[in-house]
C-alpha cells in the first residue's frame, strides 16, 4: 500500500510468504485430513487486501491492495479470505470462488462471524 508503515512487505515478499503459507497449509491438511475424515477448508488471513476489489479502496476510490495476494487467491482458491488494513473498505467481495471479507475497525463495531459446519464455511459481517 502507499502508506509505508514499518510492517509492510514488498509485493515480491508477499508473494513468497503467501506461496509458503499455502504450501504449509496444504501439507498440514494432507496429514490431518485422514484423521478427521472430512474436508478441511483452507483460510487465508492477510493484513493486505487483494488488489482491485471492493476491499482495497481508499476514500478517493484508488485501489491500493496487493497484486501478490490477489494472485495467490486466484491460484490457490482458499475457502475464505479475511483481510483488513483499509479501514474505510469494510465489506465483502469475491475472487473466483473465494469470498473475501474486510470487517473494518473493531472500535466502529466491525467484526466477522464465521461458522464451520461439516467442512462448509459461512461468514457474515457484523
Amino acid at each position: 500500500t502507499p502508506f509505508g508503515t514499518p510492517s509492510e512487505f514488498s509485493e515480491q515478499e508477499l508473494a513468497t510468504i503467501a506461496s509458503r503459507a499455502f504450501q504449509q497449509g496444504r501439507e498440514f491438511i494432507s496429514l490431518a485430513q485422514p484423521l478427521h475424515r472430512r474436508k478441511i477448508p483452507l483460510i487465508l488471513v492477510s493484513h493486505s487486501p487483494p488488489y482491485q476489489t471492493k476491499l482495497d479502496r481508499l476514500h478517493s476510490g484508488k485501489h491500493v491492495g496487493s497484486k501478490a495476494i490477489r494472485s495467490a487467491i486466484e491460484k490457490h482458491q482458499p475457502a475464505l479470505c479475511i483481510t483488513g488494513h483499509i479501514h474505510e473498505s469494510k465489506g465483502e467481495d469475491r475472487i473466483i470462488n473465494t469470498p473475501i471479507y474486510n470487517p473494518g475497525m473493531l472500535k466502529r463495531g466491525g467484526w466477522l462471524t464465521i461458522q464451520l459446519d461439516h467442512s462448509q464455511i459461512k461468514a457474515s459481517l457484523q
